[in-house]
């Protein structure tokens, strides 16, 4: 389910996106990756960039754009050697770098690119050089900084893709399709609404079984189909029922589904935590530090807001992991004192 929204100018827009309630790599990494790569304080001469085409068969996924800043995180199954982003206003002509940083098979690393201009269309090329082998460019892709009040822009919404079920709901093929439609659109930014990660169904028969593994998979099997929309529309992850990335599943340690679930979010896809762009949720949990579920942000004339009942009830809001009735009695289900109190400075203060 694909929708794109145009033509926002001079128009207030609150914008909420709730989970959905209803409807190919290896194992590795259990914590979020720092940043790691800052750009260089170079001015207005050219960066050099490699003629040859690079070598690369990872992808890169945007995410947390502001009126200055993007952070691009790259992730390579198997390949490794270093990289930078070169990068400038003009379409063919870079003129700042990223500081290279190693590339490691299967380990995500973030790039911060800063010091952008608000309102403004960058271009970038990923100069990656493999290990024991020669530099090359990727193709140039582009990505757009925070929008000012009365600008017109495109975004995007995605919900329920569930890739992992094959033959049932899912084909790869309309998939890539539908993503390449997308990016044809450039839109600002792509939001993901949820039941694009699920974890349900990787052992129905014996939950209690479910590695840290086959849950990371879960997250490392779209980044090639999200590395099409996402490396030139920063992806924002809205919480679904099915990801069972939720507070009634902690134990307490940091082996269980929900934990791994939401490292695996963090890790792999640059989330926003609060700042002086975005406002959010502050709380610190064992095992995984910021959640960065909900949060909002201002582009143009429009606020948008990602909200999640699945952190903040101790009860399962829908389905279980562990296979027993979904949830009817919706009265335990909450989004809790400290969302409510949020969304209401947010919506009070836009």
């Amino acid at each position: 389910q694909v929708m794109n929204a145009r033509s926002f100018r001079r128009l207030a827009v609150l914008a909420v996106c709730v989970g959905c309630g209803g409807g190919v790599p290896d194992a590795g990494v259990a914590n979020p990756t720092a940043p790691s790569g800052t750009p260089s304080t170079g001015g207005a001469t050219p960066v050099s960039v490699p003629s040859a085409a690079a070598d690369f068969r990872g992808n890169v996924v945007l995410g947390a754009p502001t009126t200055t800043s993007v952070r691009a995180n790259l992730y390579a199954s198997a390949q490794s050697g270093t990289a930078y982003l070169a990068f400038g206003t003009a379409s063919g002509t870079y003129t700042r770098q990223t500081t290279p940083v190693p590339v490691t098979p299967d380990v995500p690393v973030e790039l911060t690119v800063d010091g952008l201009s608000a309102n403004t269309r960058y271009f970038y090329r990923l100069v990656f050089t493999p290990s024991g082998g020669s530099a090359g460019s990727t193709t140039e892709r582009s990505f757009h900084t925070a929008r000012t009040p009365g600008s017109t822009f495109v975004f995007g919404l995605q919900g329920d893709s569930h890739p992992e079920r094959v033959r049932q709901q899912f084909d790869s093929t309309l998939y890539v399709r539908t993503l390449q439609a997308a990016a044809n659109d450039q839109p600002d930014f792509y939001v993901m609404l949820g039941d694009d990660f699920s974890v349900d169904n990787i052992n129905q028969a014996d939950p209690a079984s479910v590695t840290q593994a086959q849950v990371r998979q879960r997250y490392t099997l779209q980044r090639p189909y999200l590395g099409i929309i996402g490396a030139g529309s920063p992806v924002f992850l809205v919480n679904g029922n099915h990801e069972q990335a939720a507070r009634y599943l902690l134990d307490g340690t940091p082996n269980n589904v929900a934990v791994w679930a939401q490292n695996a979010r963090n890790t792999l896809y640059s989330e926003p935590a609060p700042d002086a762009f975005y406002s959010g949720n502050t709380e610190q949990v064992a095992n995984i530090g910021l959640l960065r579920n909900y949060y909002a942000f201002t582009w143009g004339d429009a606020l948008f807001v990602m909200i999640d009942p699945y952190w903040s009830s101790p009860v399962c809001v829908d389905n279980n992991f562990f296979g027993v009735d979904k949830r009817t009695d919706l009265w335990s289900v909450t989004h809790g004192d400290a969302q409510y109190q949020w969304l209401k400075r947010t919506l009070e203060q836009s």
